[in-house]
């Protein structure tokens, strides 16, 4: 009789069917409400209205010609960042801010200050808490009111 469809077969194949799929789409939902980092683009609406805005700055800033990097210096804790004009020459006198941002985790960004340690080197003491990748963002402004903008990704390894 193993051949042989009776309703009662074909009721239980269908609600074991069914049943899987509503396991498999719980488990789905579960780890997809459980596991999210938090990470998502704040005032998004905003940004978009100022769209114009940041691409008029951006026109500017590489008029300007200034370049960045950004590295460890030792101790182990001293974020160094130089700032060199497209000749090479150190960009002197600069107020510079920043955030340490880790980029796939939550609640690990930290906010930096840098001092000039000397012409086009500036320093700020961070500690980064995590192992990876870390966003570096600088904003710096010159007396004069030029701005800078620039984003660095940086590998903590231990």
């Amino acid at each position: 009789m193993s051949g042989v469809w009776t309703g009662r077969r074909v009721l239980f194949s269908m609600l074991s069917f069914f049943g899987v799929i509503f396991v498999v789409n719980g488990i789905f939902v579960y780890m997809a409400t459980t596991t999210w980092t938090g990470i998502s683009t704040e005032k998004a609406y905003e940004k978009g209205l100022r769209y114009n805005e940041t691409l008029e700055a951006v026109q500017n800033q590489s008029r300007l010609g200034w370049k960045s990097t950004v590295a460890f210096a030792k101790p182990y804790d001293n974020l160094v960042v130089r700032f060199e004009t497209q000749n090479g020459a150190p960009v002197s006198g600069l107020r510079i801010t920043g955030m340490a941002v880790r980029p796939t985790h939550e609640g690990y960004d930290q906010a930096l200050t840098f001092t000039e340690a000397q012409p086009g080197d500036y320093a700020a003491t961070v500690r980064l808490p995590l192992q990876g990748v870390w966003r570096i963002e600088l904003v710096a402004a010159s007396q004069d009111g030029k701005a800078f903008r620039a984003d660095h990704k940086l590998m903590v390894s231990p």
